[in-house]
């Protein structure tokens, strides 16, 4: 579990919003507050705010699963309470969200928020003795969001979150500027993923199949075999000799059941000499729940395997892959958890299995291959949920 409270005066602010009653200028900040006045400024539904709420160094990591996540505030006045007192809680749609500028108009509002949120009515006659802080100053499960932020691609455990409240009503609240040991405080629960990492193992586990296209020159349906490298798209620059990749990994013990969270290749950089740009890949799986080994003296022995109907595009960045040895974000496919997900659904998967991939597209980039340097071949990193761990589930 996580558990953090606002941690300076840039972190949590009102700014005045329109509505009914307003009187300030919209975008305005209430600077220095020592309070947090949920709804509106005044009784009445008198100068409504938009409440923004950072919280910093959020150590939860990456492709866990989310099972309860709130925001507890601690009273801190109570003669300005309105009823009924209807908000709604919002997250910023950001990796790293900034701490609030208190010298620009609309510091909260001009951020982009996800397109969910979640509605909070507080009780009605609630938040009545000053420093309370309990289930009626508890919003309702924001789980939703916070787990829609920790799957963003650029989330890393040690970023901040952003949370926006807006609505009809008032309840006032701790603020930092207030009372930082009464601050706003995020509470997240969560289920931490297994990860399994595994590459290739042998040589026959990663080939190059010559496949039809513009500029091919090879024998369709023949191997590179023994090449020190996978060039994946063409053979050469140019989309010269397209060619398939295919890739297997063994041994993988991911139970049966189990929910995958988050999935990937690896590939490290061998050469750039030959890069081309566009490259735009398509990343599909085989549909055997234990394929074997290429066999590079048979034509066609990656094409002709069965692939799942669902594939992932990869728009690997321009100007990429310009280093000998990289492996880092560049080099690391999307995810593809929904393939590794239907693989492990498949009634005949057992731990301990292998699975199979496909490269294939225009473009080329070259990544090491088994036969090339065994230590930087192709990585297939899993994140996943047991059933044991599932059945824990809040």
């Amino acid at each position: 579990m996580f558990s953090a409270r606002v941690l300076s005066v840039d972190d949590d602010l009102e700014e005045y919003i329109a509505g009914p009653g307003q009187t300030k200028p919209l975008g305005s900040i209430d600077i220095g507050s020592s309070d947090l006045e949920l709804g509106a400024e005044s009784a009445g539904n008198v100068n409504p705010q938009l409440v923004g709420i950072r919280f910093a160094n959020i150590t939860v990591p990456k492709g866990v699963l989310i099972t309860k996540a709130y925001i507890r505030f601690t009273v801190d006045a109570t003669a300005k309470n309105t009823d009924p007192c209807e908000l709604v809680i919002k997250a910023q749609d950001a990796d790293n969200p900034l701490t609030f500028d208190q010298g620009i108009n609309a510091p909260i509002s001009s951020r982009p928020t996800l397109a969910a949120s979640v509605a909070w009515n507080v009780p009605t006659g609630s938040w009545a003795t000053v420093g309370e802080s309990g289930p009626d100053q508890t919003t309702p499960d924001l789980s939703a969001l916070v787990q829609v932020l920790i799957d963003r691609s650029g989330w890393a455990s040690g970023n901040a979150m952003v949370f926006t409240i807006s609505g009809t009503g008032l309840r006032e609240s701790e603020s930092f500027d207030g009372s930082p040991d009464q601050a706003p405080q995020l509470v997240i629960e969560y289920i931490p993923v297994t990860t399994l990492s595994k590459r290739v193992a042998a040589p026959e586990d990663d080939l190059e199949e010559y496949i039809p296209g513009t500029g091919q020159t090879q024998t369709l349906g023949a191997m590179d075999a023994g090449s020190s490298d996978l060039e994946l798209g063409a053979e050469s620059a140019g989309n010269v000799d397209p060619q398939l990749v295919g890739i297997r990994f063994t041994e993988l013990n991911i139970p049966k059941g189990s929910l995958i969270r988050n999935a990937y290749i690896q590939f490290t950089v061998d050469a750039t000499a030959k890069n081309t740009d566009p490259c735009d890949l398509i990343i599909k799986a085989q549909n055997d729940s234990n394929p074997s080994a290429f066999d590079e003296t048979q034509p066609f022995n990656i094409s002709s395997r069965p692939t799942l109907t669902n594939s992932i595009s990869w728009s690997v960045p321009d100007g990429s892959w310009a280093t000998v040895g990289e492996a880092g974000a560049d080099q690391r496919t999307p995810n593809i958890s929904e393939l590794v997900q239907a693989l492990v659904n498949r009634s005949d998967w057992q731990p301990g299995s292998a699975m199979a991939f496909t490269l294939l597209g225009t473009g080329l980039r070259e990544s090491e291959s088994y036969d090339g340097s065994p230590d930087q071949a192709p990585m297939l990193v899993v994140q996943y949920l047991s059933v044991s761990q599932l059945a824990v589930r809040v």
